[in-house]
């Protein structure tokens, strides 16, 4: 119990403190491209969660002055056998993900 009070208060005396949750400066997104995939519906979910917006912007005609806009051009996850077994069992797998944007 000593020990986790040192290591506590040597910890606030350098300065040490976790990161706060992360805000952004803009309330609204416009999207184009390729609105599917895992990483982009946790990407929507965590944008909404800081009250963001997500606009498909296939949908405007004329984007306002100063739009924040994203294009995504790739969103996939894929898993490929790296390792088996002399019984053809699966021993080990690489994973992937790739997603692309400007």
């Amino acid at each position: 119990m000593f020990g986790v009070v040192v290591l506590a208060s040597t910890l606030t005396a350098c300065g040490f403190h976790l990161r706060g949750a992360s805000s952004v400066v803009f309330d609204k997104l416009y999207v184009e491209g390729v609105q599917q995939g895992p990483t982009w519906t946790s990407l929507k979910q965590r944008l909404a969660s800081q009250g963001v917006q997500v606009v498909d912007a296939s949908t405007i005609e004329n984007l306002p002055e100063g739009a924040v806009m994203i294009r995504v051009l790739a969103d996939q996850h894929e898993r490929v056998v790296t390792a088996t077994t002399v019984g053809a069992q699966v021993r080990e797998l690489t994973l992937k993900v790739r997603f692309d944007w400007q």
